[in-house]
């Protein structure tokens, strides 16, 4: 079994961080994690800006939502950084996942469910 069919294994729901663990700060994956997804699995999009330093500040203290990745898309003269987070194998699961995502980020209600051959789609066109 390779790496990503591995990494396609695992859910996207927030779990339990020992403490020790809790204080190193996972970077988000890059946009090869994404494209070495399965497909036909879900993913919540939770935010998209232009700083993405911004971005980066908003998920500390949010450790727990790993595995997340950032894609980039261009938008007139500006790249928008997307976030992504979780690998849910059906979307019931994404549903609930969502509707706990944290405020801090952003609201439940602004979240989007998206399939990952959909982000995958974006960001081969963006290529």
């Amino acid at each position: 079994m390779g790496a990503a069919s591995a990494a396609t294994e695992v859910s996207g729901q927030p779990q339990a961080i020992p403490e020790k663990q809790s204080r190193l700060k996972p970077l988000p994956q890059s946009e090869s994690w994404i494209l070495a997804q399965n497909p036909k699995h879900y993913t919540i999009q939770a935010i998209a800006l232009s700083d993405r330093e911004k971005l980066l500040s908003l998920l500390e203290g949010h450790e727990y939502l790993a595995p997340y990745a950032i894609y980039t898309v261009q938008r007139s003269t500006s790249p928008l950084y997307v976030l992504v987070q979780g690998i849910y194998p059906t979307v019931e699961e994404a549903r609930t996942a969502r509707d706990k995502f944290p405020r801090a980020i952003n609201r439940p209600s602004r979240v989007w469910i998206r399939q990952f051959g959909k982000v995958q789609q974006i960001i081969e066109a963006e290529e």
